[in-house]
């Protein structure tokens, strides 16, 4: 059963702030900013200018040179606490079009706009608007923006080094406003492929970047799976050949395939199909010797259904007329990290998967709207029955 609104007085407050002309204009002004991973001091200089204005105080993380993440902390720091997380930094921007933001309707698009900036606005929105709100400054709950997400996940690392041990944390990624309680963890896998060099026509063994090509489809035919989970295999890189005039048989090839999974066992056997495959694979081609080898893995994110942040952002999604939804989604998140290191955590966010990275990136601002409401209401719930619990005790 979810748990009861507590706090009528305190969501009218907050609603009259998050409006959409407030998104629009932040959404926009934020994705006009371009922050790849790498690159995302403009936008962090933004944000804390942004919440200087709304006399909230950011520290900062050093994660590399030039590049840290934004911590906000709410209430008192000796209390229990919740996190509101999500990244700065975006995919580059394919076109010169897609890095300028633009507003059709309710839509803003432009890189970022949707993974992740329409997070970034929502749960900025959601916190300065707690704060704003009469008892706002009581409400344990910090914000924190991270960098380096889409590449290699710098930022979370960083930052689970030394956190709180959190209550419970919620992720802003495009999840369609549906409560991911379960995201896909990977294994990276290379494949290095080396055969005799020779003459194209008169080869002396088979070529390698073949022999490459065909074990990629092989695993790729042997570890899909539909469902719920579904397992899928993408493939990183590949290089093998040459481009120079004489036409010979190259004698290397590398690729690298990356296969979501969703739990350690399954990293283990995604890991001895690929060699099973391997091996079925080299009796086909005499002469090509390939050698698999694992180069990364992530057991993903899983926090159980009946999880009390599960249940505060159902009630708070059903206050403000939207469907509770739990969802599984195919890729891996920051909120790994937070998963690993303890701390019961859920991914939600405006904006759809299939839009994220996509050369028409957009986001719906009523959706950041609802997110954002949703995040405000789950934190005020929790906060509600947290100080009901504590007096009860007394």
């Amino acid at each position: 059963m979810g748990k009861k609104a507590s706090h009528p007085h305190a969501m009218e407050t907050i609603a009259a702030f998050i409006t959409l002309p407030r998104i629009s204009k932040l959404l926009s002004a934020l994705v006009r900013i371009p922050s790849p991973s790498g690159e995302e001091m403009a936008a962090l200089r933004f944000i804390e200018s942004y919440l200087g204005q709304q006399g909230l105080s950011a520290r900062r993380q050093q994660v590399s040179r030039n590049r840290y993440n934004i911590l906000v902390h709410g209430g008192n720091s000796s209390q229990p606490s919740v996190l509101l997380n999500t990244h700065v930094d975006t995919v580059p921007s394919y076109t010169a079009a897609n890095s300028v933001a633009r507003r059709a309707g309710n839509t803003i698009y432009g890189r970022g706009s949707c993974d992740a900036k329409g997070s970034v606005a929502a749960m900025l929105l959601a916190f300065v608007a707690i704060h704003r709100s009469s008892d706002g400054g009581q409400v344990p709950v910090d914000l924190c923006f991270t960098v380096g997400e889409e590449n290699s996940g710098d930022g979370s690392q960083r930052f689970v080094q030394d956190c709180r041990k959190y209550v419970w944390a919620i992720v802003g990624e495009p999840t369609d406003l549906r409560i991911v309680n379960c995201h896909a963890g990977y294994v990276e896998i290379v494949l290095a492929a080396s055969s005799v060099r020779s003459h194209a026509f008169v080869p002396a063994g088979e070529q390698a970047i073949i022999a490459v090509a065909d074990l990629m489809l092989e695993i790729k035919r042997a570890s899909r799976r539909k469902g719920k989970k579904p397992v899928h295999t993408f493939v990183h890189w590949i290089e093998g050949g040459d481009r120079s005039p004489f036409w010979s048989v190259g004698s290397s090839c590398k690729a690298s395939l990356v296969v979501n999974t969703y739990s350690k066992a399954e990293i283990a056997s995604i890991i001895r199909l690929a060699r099973a495959c391997c091996a079925t694979v080299e009796r086909k081609y005499p002469g090509v010797e390939i050698e698999v080898q694992i180069d990364g893995s992530d057991e993903g994110l899983e926090t159980p259904r009946n999880s009390p942040v599960v249940d505060y952002l159902s009630s708070s999604l059903r206050a403000i007329g939207r469907d509770r939804r739990i969802a599984v989604l195919p890729s891996w998140t920051d909120g790994a990290r937070l998963c690993a290191a303890g701390i019961p955590t859920v991914v939600f966010g405006p904006g759809s998967l299939k839009d994220a990275h996509a050369v028409q990136e957009k986001v719906d601002i009523k959706d950041v709207r609802d997110a954002s409401l949703a995040i405000a209401g789950a934190i005020l719930n929790w906060h509600g029955q947290a100080g009901r619990t504590k007096r009860r005790r007394k």
